[in-house]
């Protein structure tokens, strides 16, 4: 009995040093049209030393060990990329003990690999329940806000991070994030800068004010910095990206072009990079080329409004006036608004001799009223 004793003790011993092994979520940006784009790190439990630890847990049989095991399994399951059996594990780990945070957090995080960000969210607030000082699952919880779209929720909590940790620079430069899907520009540009000013490593951080100053219409400005942009670091899919959009606000279908094609030489498998390429083979009336981009975008990203406008811009062009129809309706349709959608519809009505209804939808796009 005594060695099984001992032997429990120094297996609590070393499993204190990997129990805390909480996934970590960073934050990466992804530019115009939207700002969405995650990645997770993972601090991986060597394969040795889990069989070992395992092992020796399992002629432990006290509640926390069997809590504890339970959770070293799911964290070795989700390094595999395991998620469902992750899941398995980290949900046995809270039966044993439902004020288990860290399991909590963990599970939420598999959610999210599962694409169940809403559940997760249900998680992170229990964890934070059990424990409110428990920062990961805060952040955590911020940015399945942010995915969800909840972006009010994700502005308080990481605001409280940052007032937590002023010097935080991965927590600053996500509220930047956020603000930027509220619309509050002015408040965004202040934050990417200080991020940038705190590290100038940080190139991300100048491109998102580069991206700040075009949805302001600062288009001159926006170039210049994202030109500084590209001289530290030429292999930046995203400044390339928001030159694409520049030159097609300037009408340089061609010069747009050779800039996205640059973005997806970097990141060929980019949805939105695809669909920003799309149009401009639409603009250039390279119509087979550009359905090809536009459907292999909504392949990877079906949630993506602008991707079924442009959709919706083929089938007009074709003179495929019912799809035209369909597509452009889901656009104008969508929560968020996707410009000249609108315009693109009327056209489609005032072709099929729909002046009325193309006049009122002229009209919601003016007054503000998208739907």
């Amino acid at each position: 009995m005594l060695a099984v004793a001992e032997k429990c003790e120094s297996t609590n011993a070393a499993f204190e040093k990997i129990k805390h092994l909480t996934f970590e979520r960073f934050m990466i940006s992804t530019q115009c049209p939207t700002l969405r784009a995650y990645f997770y790190e993972m601090t991986k439990v060597n394969t040795l030393l889990f069989c070992a630890i395992f092992v020796a847990l399992i002629s432990c049989d006290t509640r926390e060990i069997k809590r504890d095991r339970f959770f070293l399994q799911g964290n070795f399951s989700f390094s595999e990329r395991e998620y469902r059996t992750a899941l398995t594990h980290y949900t046995n780990a809270i039966t044993v003990d439902n004020d288990f945070a860290l399991a909590y957090n963990n599970r939420a995080v598999t959610l999210v690999a599962l694409d169940r960000s809403f559940e997760a969210i249900q998680d992170y607030n229990q964890a934070l329940l059990i424990n409110p000082s428990y920062v990961d699952a805060r952040y955590n919880r911020a940015t399945a806000y942010e995915e969800t779209k909840q972006y009010a929720k994700s502005l308080e909590d990481v605001n409280q991070l940052v007032e937590e940790y002023p010097d935080s620079i991965q927590y600053l430069f996500f509220k930047g994030i956020v603000l930027t899907h509220l619309n509050e520009l002015s408040e965004a540009a202040s934050v990417f800068s200080k991020v940038w000013e705190r590290d100038g490593s940080n190139i991300e951080a100048l491109i998102n004010v580069a991206n700040v100053a075009f949805y302001q219409g600062h288009f001159d400005a926006s170039l210049q910095l994202l030109e500084e942009a590209i001289s530290i670091d030429p292999n930046q899919p995203n400044a390339y990206n928001t030159m694409n959009q520049i030159l097609v606000e300037s009408g340089d279908y061609p010069g747009s072009l050779l800039m996205i094609e640059k973005a997806i030489a970097l990141d060929p498998s980019n949805a939105i990079f695809l669909n920003n390429r799309g149009f401009s083979y639409l603009m250039l009336d390279s119509l087979n080329l550009a359905i090809q981009d536009i459907n292999a975008s909504i392949v990877r990203d079906g949630t993506n409004m602008w991707a079924y406008r442009n959709k919706g811009i083929f089938f007009l062009k074709n003179g495929d006036l019912t799809q035209a129809e369909r597509y452009l309706k889901e656009a104008v349709d969508a929560e968020e608004y996707v410009p000249e959608s609108h315009s693109y519809l009327a056209e489609v009505y005032h072709q099929q001799g729909r002046r009325e209804d193309a006049a009122m939808i002229l009209e919601m796009e003016k007054s503000g009223d998208y739907h």
